[in-house]
């Protein structure tokens, strides 16, 4: 007897269930891709539509573009798979398959590569955060600009008040973007930081609902038109949707412009079904977050969809279908009751139905997500008024806070593209291009580019996550800085990549070219500055239902405040006995020495000795370590044997000693050129003059430290020399 209405229940959610996953495949092509090196190719394959097909077309473009083209294939009906052989490794694709049937279109959407390189530096992160969260959570928001900057990402804060309006902060995100628009930004909003509202909408349906919705596209928007002129609608249920000219809501309904930015927001303000404070909230999921990024937690690779939504034609659990097919394939794409994330893991969700700002029916709502754990990352969420998320007890907001949710999103109206993040992308990413989309880029359904999309969530997040060494050391010696680290407890490691920075105001850069297949790295002569630092990341190959890429993981940081002085000196003193030199390096810091002697003989010796014949050299010295060189001349005179004395020249030097400076000669017979060299007590030319000695000569040599030098004068007939003194 109670047979009976235990199985019309299971008919019915079994009806359910069918129909909202027939409109659901109805407007999708489940994609998913293998691809090979040798020879390069990518091998598209789908799913075998329930429905008769009468066309099937295929298109590839470069991932970033905007245009399609024309089909590189019409296939007959029945086909599953296409094999792109006109493909080459590192190099990024997306293709689309369009598939007409009797009941219309269906679209799939894949980012494919072969063994891509990542990035070495993932852009500038414009971080804006409310003073009250910053002073309480100085610790972990600290701890986040740590591991966003060991992905690659440059950090640049922005401290606001909840009271700031939303154009003054669009003033100081702008500060910052034009001090290097040609960069990639990702801008995250985190706290209570002012809501824009804007346009006159209501993609839910609802006539009390029509008006001016939340919009962070606004801020994402650096050069479009944004008015408060004209739009006048005061409808709407909610007083925060009523619009009109100058209350501080923008007129746009749709966006002024593509959105240069990737936005995220994370705000638990006005959350009282927490037990929690929207401080606690706040660490709890900055704590969680910094677990994923290292980790610390994993979550099965598949997807969860339930659409409650049977009767609309819409469709849509396809913003799971054929976006869960890429990212974790087909057989791990499963429909089930959302509920079952309470027990389960799934690191994709979707759930849709009828709603309220709190919750959406057959789904889950705010109180659940206070009082449950959900074990999921990245979830969507559809159905009425909550897609509006700046409302009290806000259910996409409320998501944020439970489980191992990090993201959500209100996606079915338009529909979502999250496809590039099977090949490494960032959640931002996707969520810029599925703002951004004309409707011809990609089928967006109803809705699209319009001010409501949003991501609640921290916009840099990556779908695969990779574990980082650990142990990061670092110790230097003259010729540079040796790194040790502990591998990854990663099975399938190629390898590590080494980055360093040059000021903490700058990106951490690529050292090493070629990846490094051991534990250790020398980084050879690294600039002179206060703080060396470094990270190490572990490179895995990563295999994804769309094809493969080289995946870093965060980056283990190490630095040291170097004590070694690389910097090199080069100097020498010499010892002349006769016509015999000794040469010996004063040089600073020096281990290899190249001396040239000035009569084309040349040494490495340190300190060499050399035998001259008489005359004039420069003699140079190149003084050098693994890293720095430096080099040092002289002039060196070797007199000859009997050198005449100047006075048997007729020459008469006045003073002696010297004293001021000022050295006088007067000689009693016209001598023409002649050339004047001081030289010290080691023979080297410490101040030379040339000139005409006819009568008398006056010469400074108050430049010289004090103590005795030879005189030594060449003219065309000879040399002579006297000994002087200086008294200075």
């Amino acid at each position: 007897m109670r047979i009976i209405p235990l199985l019309i229940v299971w008919l019915m959610c079994g009806q359910v269930l069918v129909f909202g996953q027939l409109n659901d495949q109805r407007k999708s092509v489940q994609i998913e891709a293998t691809v090979t090196t040798e020879p390069a190719t990518i091998l598209l394959n789908w799913d075998d539509n329930i429905e008769a097909i009468n066309t099937i077309e295929v298109h590839r473009r470069m991932a970033g573009e905007t245009s399609w083209g024309t089909a590189i294939a019409s296939l007959d009906p029945g086909t599953t798979e296409y094999l792109d052989e006109e493909v080459q490794v590192n190099e990024l694709y997306e293709y689309r398959v369009i598939r007409q049937h009797e009941n219309g279109f269906g679209n799939g959407y894949i980012y494919s590569g072969i063994d891509m390189e990542p990035a070495e530096s993932q852009g500038i992160l414009i971080l804006v955060v409310e003073d009250v969260i910053l002073d309480a959570l100085e610790a972990e928001i600290f701890q986040y600009v740590d591991d966003v900057e060991a992905e690659g990402w440059l950090v640049k804060p922005i401290e606001v008040n909840a009271a700031d309006t939303d154009v003054t902060v669009k003033q100081s995100i702008q500060e910052v973007y034009n001090q290097n628009s040609e960069a990639r930004h990702a801008l995250f909003l985190l706290g209570e930081v002012s809501v824009p509202y804007s346009g006159r909408i209501s993609p839910d349906g609802h006539n009390n609902h029509v008006g001016a919705w939340s919009a962070d596209v606004f801020y994402g928007d650096m050069d479009g038109n944004w008015t408060d002129s004209f739009v006048t609608d005061t409808s709407a249920q909610r007083l925060a949707n009523h619009n009109v000219p100058g209350d501080g809501k923008w007129d746009n309904s749709t966006i002024a412009s593509d959105l240069e930015l990737e936005v995220g927001r994370v705000d638990f303000h006005n959350l009282s079904v927490f037990d929690e404070s929207a401080i606690e909230l706040t660490r709890r999921y900055l704590n969680k977050n910094h677990a994923y990024r290292t980790k610390a937690f994993t979550l099965v690779q598949r997807g969860l969809i339930e659409n409650n939504f049977n009767g609309f034609a819409e469709g849509f659990g396809q913003n799971g279908l054929k976006n869960f097919s890429t990212l974790v394939g087909r057989d791990s794409t499963q429909y089930l009751d959302y509920n079952t994330l309470k027990t389960e893991s799934y690191i994709w969700s979707y759930g849709c139905g009828g709603g309220n700002y709190q919750g959406a029916n057959g789904i889950a709502n705010s109180n659940a997500m206070s009082n449950d754990s959900f074990q999921t990352v990245f979830t969507f969420l559809f159905g009425s008024y909550f897609g509006d998320w700046d409302s009290p007890n806000n259910f996409l907001r409320s998501a944020l806070g439970s489980g191992t949710i990090l993201t959500s999103a209100w996606a079915g109206r338009p529909n979502w593209n999250v496809h590039p993040m099977a090949m490494g992308h960032t959640i931002g990413y996707c969520t810029r291009l599925t703002q951004n989309n004309a409707g011809f880029s990609y089928d967006s359904g109803f809705g699209n580019r319009s001010i409501h999309v949003a991501l609640m969530g921290d916009p840099t997040l990556r779908m695969y996550v990779t574990a980082a060494p650990t142990n990061v050391n670092v110790s230097e010696s003259l010729a540079g800085n040796l790194l040790t680290w502990s591998a990854s407890e990663e099975e399938d490691v190629v390898g590590y990549h080494v980055y360093f920075r040059t000021s903490s105001s700058e990106p951490y850069m690529r050292l090493s070219d070629e990846m490094v297949s051991g534990q250790s790295f020398v980084h050879a002569c690294p600039p002179a500055l206060d703080i060396h630092e470094y990270l190490v990341k572990t490179v895995t190959l990563e295999t994804t239902p769309s094809g493969r890429f080289f995946n870093e993981s965060i980056g283990t940081s190490a630095g040291i405040v170097p004590a070694i002085d690389r910097n090199v000196i080069a100097d020498f003193n010499l010892d002349i006995n006769d016509t015999e030199v000794s040469f010996t390096s004063t040089s600073t810091n020096a281990t290899q020495f190249s001396w040239t002697f000035g009569d084309g003989a040349v040494s490495d010796e340190e300190n060499p000795t050399h035998t001259y014949a008489p005359g004039d050299y420069e003699v140079q010295l190149i003084a050098s370590n693994a890293c720095r060189a430096d080099t040092f001349s002289q002039m060196l005179i070797i007199m000859p044997s009997g050198v005449e004395e100047l006075e048997q020249l007729g020459v008469t030097i006045m003073p002696n000693p010297i004293v001021g400076g000022q050295l006088n000669l007067e000689t009693r017979s016209p001598l023409g050129w002649v050339q004047l060299s001081v030289l010290d007590l080691n023979g080297r030319v410490v101040a030379q003059q040339s000139g005409s000695l006819i009568d008398s000569w006056r010469i400074q040599l108050g430049t010289l430290a004090s103590g005795p030098y030879t005189l030594l004068l060449t003219h065309e007939n000879g040399q002579a020399a006297s000994k002087i003194i200086v008294l200075n």
